[in-house]
């Protein structure tokens, strides 16, 4: 039987079903963003959590304590305020943060002691300084979106195929990418859903993006057990089967998804 684990950081608490329980969050109780993977080298999951007025920390016991990284014997100064994370979901030893820095991506290769620049060089880099979300291929983990805050004429979306080396600045402005998720479709490859501050966007690389539901939406959640896709705009929660057509998600349980942040989730191994 497969078992999943979710977990959930919320600014505040609001949810009351009888199937959550809560969880002792990082140290300040705040959670930007999260991401989780499986350590190999140490057999167990990590979670990492960003907050952005802060620190990034990590548990490796599904969220019930949580250190602060980088460790006290590897103090990197630039290593504060993160905006967003991301790990590879096979190997939680690489982890990414962004930050609104003019170095706006670190990654680290030991599970958060020690940290790299990983935003590229001229003129193969990032050229947006306020960096939100990242999103990685299902199939390859070098292969990673960077979602960022409008911010004059800068693109709002980056990728790269290497792991961070050199970054493309995809052809889109004017947005603020709050979310990514990126998925394959039969007859169309690989798909990006964009949550955005004017709404849905869908499309593929090279192919522009089409704007499929209006509204501020903050989240994006892909459920492969339903294979439904779920949305968060600012007081309602939306699904879809292929991005391109959208319901209102009406739940059996008393669930007020106020203040929600993001939703991680895992399978048994």
């Amino acid at each position: 039987m497969i078992k999943q684990l979710l977990v959930i950081i919320i600014l505040p608490i609001l949810i009351f079903a009888v199937e959550w329980q809560s969880l002792n969050g990082p140290p300040v109780g705040r959670a930007d963003d999260m991401s989780m993977g499986w350590d190999p080298l140490h057999n167990y999951w990590v979670i990492y959590a960003a907050d952005q007025t802060h620190k990034l920390y990590k548990s490796t016991n599904e969220g019930e304590y949580w250190d602060s990284l980088p460790p006290p014997e590897y103090p990197n100064p630039n290593i504060i305020n993160p905006t967003c994370v991301i790990t590879r979901p096979n190997d939680a030893q690489v982890v990414y943060i962004g930050k609104n820095d003019t170095t706006p991506v670190w990654w680290s290769q030991d599970g958060g002691q020690t940290w790299e620049p990983r935003s590229g060089t001229p003129p193969n880099n990032i050229t947006n300084t306020q960096p939100l979300c990242f999103a990685m291929d299902p199939f390859d983990e070098r292969i990673i979106y960077l979602g960022c805050r409008k911010d004059g004429d800068k693109p709002v979306l980056f990728r790269t195929t290497d792991g961070g080396f050199y970054w493309e600045k995809l052809n889109l402005f004017n947005y603020d990418i709050n979310d990514i998720l990126v998925l394959f479709f039969a007859g169309e490859g690989i798909v990006l859903i964009l949550a955005t501050d004017k709404g849905i966007l869908r499309g593929r690389i090279y192919y522009g993006f089409q704007l499929v539901k209006d509204g501020d939406f903050r989240l994006l959640k892909y459920d492969r057990k339903l294979k439904k896709i779920f949305a968060k705009s600012n007081d309602e929660i939306w699904w879809s089967i292929d991005g391109r057509h959208w319901r209102v998600y009406h739940s059996a349980e008393p669930i007020d998804f106020t203040g929600l942040s993001d939703i991680i989730s895992r399978r048994q191994r």
